[in-house]
């Protein structure tokens, strides 16, 4: 679908979908960002207590829920199966760091657990899921792919590939 104009205008515009999703704008309280995988929009409204809205074109695969402001957000995506959710809060090249919720019908189960870089001095450049209970870590040292073990809060390291 791809309209480009407003009815009976000259007036352009771009059109994705006849039932658009709307969600808070990026400002100085909220982050916003876009899961390429799932095709979710993450709202994040920081400010003592995290609130998280999830928004896609599946009203089923929508949710709202709260957790402990820990700092910034820079990158969160659920698992492809939404039983996981991935959270990247820095960059850090002494401390690269993922962190894990488990979650159970939409909903956060508070098991929490995290996982550092495999590369000391590592700067995590980003984190794609390429299947359920695997997440891959994409750093300026190499590509790290791991296995995601819920129930156990633990991940292990299934292969890496050094860029040095």
């Amino acid at each position: 679908m791809a309209r480009f104009r407003l009815k009976d205008s000259e007036e352009y515009y771009l059109a994705l979908s006849d039932q658009p999703k709307r969600f808070d704008a990026d400002s100085p309280v909220t982050n916003v960002f876009f899961d390429d995988s799932n095709g979710q929009v993450f709202t994040v409204r920081s400010g003592g207590v995290t609130g998280v809205t999830v928004t896609g074109m599946d009203p089923t695969k929508s949710t709202s829920f709260r957790m402990e402001d820990r700092g910034p957000i820079i990158s969160i995506k659920f698992s492809p199966d939404l039983k996981i959710l991935a959270i990247q809060r820095n960059q850090d090249n002494q401390n690269a760091t993922v962190e894990f919720v488990n979650f159970k019908d939409l909903a956060p189960t508070n098991v929490e657990y995290s996982h550092t870089c495999k590369w000391k001095n590592a700067k995590i450049l980003g984190f794609v899921w390429p299947k359920v209970n695997e997440i891959t870590f994409i750093t300026d040292h190499g590509i790290e792919l791991l296995q995601v073990v819920p129930d156990k809060k633990q991940l292990k390291s299934l292969k890496n590939i050094s860029f040095r």
